[in-house]
């Protein structure tokens, strides 16, 4: 189980540099410009590749999907294909 668990999630995994990412959404927020968050969190979500195939449809998906459930206080990602 460990080993089909590992097959399905390793390939999304990728080698993330997490401290520069926090750096890059830190910096982001500080001038208060919703634009600036934006194209930031596009290029993170650009280096990934389970979040790079959504980037497509982000502007549509989620105002979308949070016109039905409301806004989540927490989301869980379990490696959903």
């Amino acid at each position: 189980m460990r080993k089909k668990l590992h097959n399905i999630v390793a390939p999304y995994l990728g080698d993330p540099d997490y401290p520069l990412a926090a750096k890059t959404l830190e910096d982001a927020f500080q001038p208060g410009d919703s634009q600036a968050v934006k194209a930031a969190c596009a290029r993170l979500l650009a280096t990934h590749a389970s979040t790079l195939e959504r980037l497509k449809i982000l502007d549509e998906f989620y105002p979308r999907l949070f016109s039905l459930t409301g806004s989540p206080k927490t989301i869980l990602d379990l490696a959903a294909d």
